[in-house]
């Protein structure tokens, strides 16, 4: 019956009717959460009443992983009162784990924004690298390499896609180091550099294609630090019956015409959610519209 919101620094509790009306100044539950950098702060609740909040980085490329983190709250500390210090750490190094969801395992994943204007060894790189992220998040306070590792996406001479490398391997933390699973948790895999996946759900059914439940959607908001912008979609990341990604991007929800982007396509999505019928919702900051999507199977 409440309704949780947060700014940067302060997650919010308001006592939520079904009258419609203001509810008026919320409750702080959690405070001093560090200000500036990536400010959005995604709140997710998992089954036992826990809230789960991403905090992205300071900067592009932060000196350590010191807030670039997913962290967990217990049902008490919302009712007594937490600070940023109190949280405990679900994930450590993530960059900007901006979508978070779980599947119907309750098993928590996320995406992630990886870091802009990559060079290697002085090479311009950044077009197609770092690959954006796809994380099971499934061993708490684990690393998951930023600011030290990004994960490859696309790269001439490249080991391939979600190999780890170091952004300064002449540092402590080298290409060899990166790529130890018992230093970095990789991800599971990569999308398109710069795409900036900021919400995932995974598919339930109804009002969708069968062959979808499931299967994840991953809003796409779209590139600023890329030659040719890419994004401004929603895709579909099918799933096995092993409950793992089969590695492809399918577009769900694109413009028709060449590229990603163009004149009358003016959407940037950000959230995705179920709703009630089945059918979803996604919304687009850049026009401040809701579009709701729904499959109806074709006559016979």
């Amino acid at each position: 019956g409440n309704l949780y919101a947060s700014s940067d620094t302060t997650v919010f509790r308001w006592a939520y009717g079904d009258d419609r009306q203001p509810p008026g100044p919320g409750t702080p539950v959690i405070t001093g959460m560090p200000s500036g950098g990536h400010g959005a702060r995604t709140l997710l609740f998992d089954a036992a009443g826990r809230l789960i909040v991403n905090i992205g980085s300071g900067s592009n490329l932060d000196s350590d992983s010191a807030r670039a983190r997913v962290i967990r709250f217990d049902a008490d500390q919302l009712l007594n009162g937490a600070t940023f210090a109190d949280g405990t750490v679900v994930a450590d190094g993530t960059r900007n784990e901006n979508g978070l969801a779980f599947d119907s395992g309750d098993r928590l994943w996320g995406v992630e924004n990886g870091s802009d204007n990559l060079e290697r060894d002085g090479v311009d790189i950044h077009n197609d690298n770092p690959g954006e992220e796809l994380n099971l998040l499934d061993s708490p306070g684990a690393f998951y390499g930023y600011p030290y590792c990004w994960s490859e996406g696309n790269l001439d001479n490249g080991v391939g896609p979600t190999t780890q490398w170091a952004y300064d391997p002449e540092l402590t933390y080298t290409d060899a180091w990166c790529r130890q699973l018992e230093n970095v948790i990789p991800p599971v895999m990569v999308m398109q550099a710069h795409s900036a996946p900021l919400d995932i759900l995974f598919v339930t059914g109804r009002l969708l294609p069968a062959e979808f439940v499931g299967d994840a959607l991953v809003t796409f908001h779209g590139s600023w630090n890329r030659t040719s912008r890419t994004g401004y979609k929603v895709v579909r990341l099918p799933f096995g019956d092993d409950g793992m990604p089969i590695g492809t991007v399918v577009s769900f929800l694109e413009f028709s015409g060449d590229g990603d982007s163009g004149t009358g396509w003016p959407y940037r999505p950000v959230d995705i959610a179920h709703l009630k019928d089945g059918g979803l919702m996604i919304s687009s900051d850049a026009d401040g519209s809701l579009i709701r999507v729904a499959y109806a199977p074709a006559q016979q």
